[in-house]
């Protein structure tokens, strides 16, 4: 899928002329599954709430990227 990821983000670089980053996504559902599990009982973790904080922890490091608070080399996969 990387490989994927990729070519889609070459492709869109080309055709739409805007830059496109990618960062590598694998860690962030295993961190929501802890974040849930920390702040919420089983019984009410959805599938859906664990894509939207995975969704929020990968917004979180791209910021943090683009502040410089976050190594490249730990987020980024170009």
């Amino acid at each position: 899928m990387a490989l994927e990821a990729s070519r889609f983000a070459a492709r869109v670089e080309k055709e739409l002329g805007i830059k496109v980053k990618l960062l590598d996504e694998r860690l962030t559902s295993w961190e929501a599954e802890r974040t849930a599990a920390e702040t919420r009982p089983r019984s009410r973790r959805k599938h859906q709430d664990l894509n939207s904080l995975a969704a929020a922890v990968l917004l979180r490091d791209y910021l943090s990227l683009k502040r410089g608070e976050l190594l490249p080399s730990a987020a980024a996969k170009e």
